[in-house]
């Protein structure tokens, strides 16, 4: 597991920044006066908040069809940015193809999440990496459990 800082947040966010403005205005020929982004609901909303404070002229935008792109935490399945490829904008995530586990700092132990999160994130992570060791954990947590 990765546990990324606010630093590391921060880094990341003006690297994508810099990607987002040279894809928008190579798109663009230079003729966009401001870039407005969508960040996907969870973890792209606070990426699009940092990303923002990098881009001068930019927006936040709560629909998807009125952005010039469109944000995630992070492309892991790949599955969240297949179904966005309908509104035809460039997608972007704060980490790309990561074989580790990251847990940003919005993500804290105290707070919890919910069950169907974690549920979710281990299928994708799963599907992603076939990881036998893992798939045996699970195999014998389920069949410990009594419902």
């Amino acid at each position: 597991m990765k546990t990324l800082s606010n630093i590391d947040m921060q880094e990341l966010a003006m690297k994508l920044a810099k990607r987002i403005i040279r894809t928008v205005y190579k798109d663009h020929n230079y003729a966009i006066n401001m870039i407005t982004i969508y960040g996907v609901p969870r973890g792209g909303i606070p990426v699009a908040y940092l990303v923002r404070g990098y881009i001068d002229n930019c927006i936040i935008t709560n629909d998807p069809e009125e952005a010039d792109v469109i944000i995630d935490d992070i492309i892991d399945s790949g599955k969240t940015k297949e179904r966005h490829k309908k509104y035809g904008k460039p997608f972007f995530g704060l980490i790309e193809n990561s074989n580790e586990w990251i847990e940003f700092p919005w993500e804290t132990k105290d707070q919890g999440t919910p069950i169907d999160d974690n549920i979710l994130r281990i299928q994708q992570y799963l599907e992603d990496n076939k990881d036998e060791k893992v798939i045996e954990k699970l195999k014998k947590l389920i069949k410990g459990i009594s419902l």
